[in-house]
């Protein structure tokens, strides 16, 4: 699996964010870059409220059981080895509840947004002027 998992809401804050930024189906946002643990599960690179940071864990751990699809972007592996770059960078509370993101801090979509390359970070404009990218913008 390589792209950008795009995750229905499956909580309070994913429900939230879905509602706030369009209402089109998505709550939270991870990326595939084909990478098997040892137990042959799926990775994903994502930030969460949940870790705090910039983290690599099994597909199912983000999913919490929630219908996703996976939309796929030019050169994957390269937009994986670029989230693998900031694991352990801090999650972004701030740009969470609407201030703007700060350099080094991450949201879940922002993260994927950064990753993604200069051709198709131009394609993908922010809900709102001036805040992080969504998941419904990536969507």
């Amino acid at each position: 699996m390589l792209g950008i998992v795009l995750v229905a809401p499956f909580d309070r804050d994913t429900r939230a964010v879905d509602r706030v930024t369009g209402g089109r189906g998505y709550g939270h946002v991870a990326i595939a870059g084909g990478e098997l643990d040892e137990d042959g599960r799926i990775l994903v690179v994502d930030a969460s409220t949940l870790t705090r940071c910039v983290s690599r864990r099994p597909l199912r751990d983000v999913l919490w059981g929630a219908p996703f699809r996976v939309l796929p972007v030019p050169a994957a592996e390269d937009v994986y080895a670029r989230a693998l770059e900031r694991l352990g960078e801090p999650y972004d509370f701030r740009a969470l509840v609407g201030f703007k993101p700060r350099s080094g801090y991450w949201t879940c979509s922002g993260l994927a947004h950064a990753c993604l390359g200069t051709a198709e970070r131009t394609k993908v404009r922010p809900w709102r002027k001036g805040w992080s990218v969504a998941p419904n913008d990536l969507a």
